[in-house]
């Protein structure tokens, strides 16, 4: 009997073990970047020009967004026959908002100029320390009936983000992040993440379906319907500032 239950015990421990190392930070990223298509695969590509549609407060509208390494992105919508544009050039932030007055591109806040450039062409967690970054796993926690392992992210200036990675598939669920500016600064944002499909020829995964939710209320959902990496037609021009 004792015998049994120390054997038991053995058990027991060299299972707690495997569990503990199976749960560092590292091994949730490193399964993570491996679902996704691996880090190589990410680090070849230079731009991407993803394109889809998107609901918002009851409006439906075509969107494309492009961006290219380090930190170039152009966001540009067709919302009600109006044009709607936010860009980072790789200096300024800019854009043109029809619904609040605007007829022209105007630059944006140095604020808003220093939020954009912190946004990285690839995921924050790849070569994750290069980029001044830490993560810890704080654990497990279920996310809409699916078991999570939690990271939390530290960027520039203590800025902190969750990700909840999907313990079965390890590819990411849900994060959490908080505003950095305007008027609802400091507020929790979470964004989940579904519909994962191979991009056609390159051996990567991406989300296809994104929602962003406010206080648990949908406050926007993308549906992407094409990705492509590398188009030859995408120079930084389409970044710029357009000059008068």
């Amino acid at each position: 009997m004792k015998i049994k239950s120390l054997l038991l015990a053995v058990g027991i421990l060299l299972s707690a073990s495997a569990v503990s190392h199976a749960q560092t930070a590292d091994e949730v990223i490193g399964k993570y970047l491996e679902t996704i298509g691996g880090t190589d695969a990410w680090t070849s590509f230079n731009s991407m020009r993803v394109t889809g549609k998107a609901i918002q407060m009851g409006v439906n509208y075509p969107f494309t967004v492009i961006s290219m390494r380090p930190n170039l992105t152009k966001v540009v919508a067709d919302v009600m026959g109006k044009e709607f544009i936010e860009a980072y050039d790789g200096e300024s932030a800019w854009g043109l908002n029809p619904f609040a007055g605007g007829t022209a591109p105007q630059k944006s806040t140095e604020e808003e100029s220093k939020e954009a450039a912190m946004q990285h062409f690839e995921s924050d967690f790849i070569n994750y320390r290069d980029k001044g970054y830490t993560v810890d796993l704080e654990g497990k926690e279920e996310i809409e009936g699916t078991e999570c392992y939690k990271l939390k992210l530290v960027k520039e200036e203590g800025r902190e983000e969750y990700h909840f990675i999907d313990a079965e598939n390890y590819v990411p669920i849900m994060m959490r992040s908080f505003l950095q500016t305007g008027q609802m600064k400091g507020q929790a944002v979470e964004t989940y993440f579904s519909d994962y499909q191979e991009v056609e020829g390159t051996g990567v995964l991406i989300a296809y379906t994104m929602e962003q939710r406010f206080n648990g209320q949908v406050a926007m959902q993308m549906v992407t319907e094409k990705v492509e990496f590398n188009p030859e037609d995408l120079t930084k021009e389409a970044f710029a500032f357009p000059e008068k």
